[in-house]
């Protein structure tokens, strides 16, 4: 199984059982918080994912770890169960779908716009506005800078994407250009 399927499965089970508790939002924030945690000391990280020490160390380090940071209840129970199943590692994806389907039951979905130039916060707000409407979801907006696109923008909304740049169109003049030569 690939490390997405894991992380779908684990993330489906943390949201039936934090909807069903009615604490999606203090399981997101927890689970966040403990990929954080885990980011910001890689040594520990490292530890925690190393099958050649001894798990009983790697379980004393995890429950520092989950009362430092004072996790949900939920949240530390699946640490520990994703350090004893030797699978620690896939936790941030897990915590990324978790976080995913729980911005979905909530009607909000995260864009990415990628321009050339950077958007004024006016152009980001209309832009998230109009894009919320058209997909009948409240948007969540980032923007990014890559000056490599020439002028336009780039839109990504989960696997959808919404590509109006200068690169894209004259890579796609391009192609239709060399179909006709070689056609």
């Amino acid at each position: 199984m690939s490390r997405t399927d894991v992380a779908r499965r684990y993330a489906s089970a943390m949201f039936d059982l934090a909807s069903e508790r009615g604490n999606l939002q203090a399981v997101r924030t927890s689970s966040e918080r403990l990929v954080a945690v885990l980011a910001a000391t890689p040594e520990a990280a490292s530890l925690l994912a190393n099958r050649t020490v001894a798990l009983a160390q790697r379980r004393a380090l995890l429950a520092k770890v989950i009362e430092a940071a004072g996790l949900e209840a939920s949240v530390g129970n699946l640490a520990r169960l994703l350090l004893d199943r030797g699978r620690i590692a896939v936790l941030p994806a897990i915590v990324s779908e978790l976080a995913a389907r729980i911005d979905a039951a909530s009607g909000k979905t995260k864009a990415e716009v990628v321009s050339a130039l950077p958007l004024s916060e006016g152009d980001a707000a209309r832009l998230g506005l109009a894009l919320g409407k058209r997909l009948g979801r409240t948007i969540e907006l980032s923007t990014r800078v890559d000056p490599t696109l020439i002028g336009g923008l780039r839109i990504e909304v989960g696997q959808l994407i919404f590509d109006a740049t200068v690169r894209n169109h004259l890579d796609r003049l391009k192609e239709r250009l060399e179909a006709r030569h070689i056609g």
